[in-house]
């Protein structure tokens, strides 16, 4: 019964971070890793209790090595995506094409022969 422990807490790293990356590279959502940081920690926590009662199998070190490649990788995956604004005040509109809320395309210079505007951009899931 021993091994079991190893099992489980292999299990939950690799889940954990497969979750991640299945909402990542499939879903394309937000880069939040706090839910999937706990359950790799979970993982991590479960090995150390399995190694400390005496079971030093492969699945321990796995599990170990998992929680540090998600560690470093993580970490270097949200750094990237910290650079500053590309556009700052009162530079010139790059050139983009849009949805507007009604379903009609706009495009810049649609929006600049119009006169002054306010253009939101909405962050959503749909």
């Amino acid at each position: 019964m021993i091994g079991a422990g190893s099992w489980v807490a292999l299990a939950v790293a690799l889940a954990a971070s497969l979750a991640y990356l299945i909402r990542l590279f499939v879903f394309r959502t937000p880069y939040t890793t706090r839910g999937h940081d706990v359950g790799v920690v979970l993982g991590v926590a479960l090995a150390a209790v399995a190694f400390l009662a005496g079971d030093a199998s492969w699945r321990v070190w796995a599990a170990g090595t998992v929680a540090f490649v998600w560690f470093a990788l993580t970490r270097i995956e949200l750094r990237l995506g910290r650079s500053p604004m590309a556009v700052a005040v009162g530079d010139p509109l790059p050139s983009f094409v849009g949805h507007t809320t009604g379903g009609t395309t706009l495009g810049d210079r649609e929006l600049v022969a119009r006169a002054p505007a306010l253009v939101f951009f909405f962050r959503g899931k749909w």
